[in-house]
């Protein structure tokens, strides 16, 4: 869980970052005027998972 929750950050946050360079994702590219929304969706995913897997008791 917590190697997606730092995959997961990383999309979120190269999605706000990427388009002040003039690049993005293919893949977000597709969603057009939406990509911030989802950029945002993506890193509090990523985060929440980040912070589940740190509640989680260790094997």
């Amino acid at each position: 869980m917590r190697s997606w929750g730092i995959y997961l950050l990383i999309f979120g946050i190269g999605s706000f970052l990427l388009p002040m360079m003039g690049l993005q994702y293919k893949l977000l590219s597709i969603l057009g005027s939406s990509t911030p929304i989802v950029g945002g969706v993506l890193t509090v995913a990523g985060i929440v998972l980040l912070v589940l897997s740190s509640l989680s008791p260790k094997r």
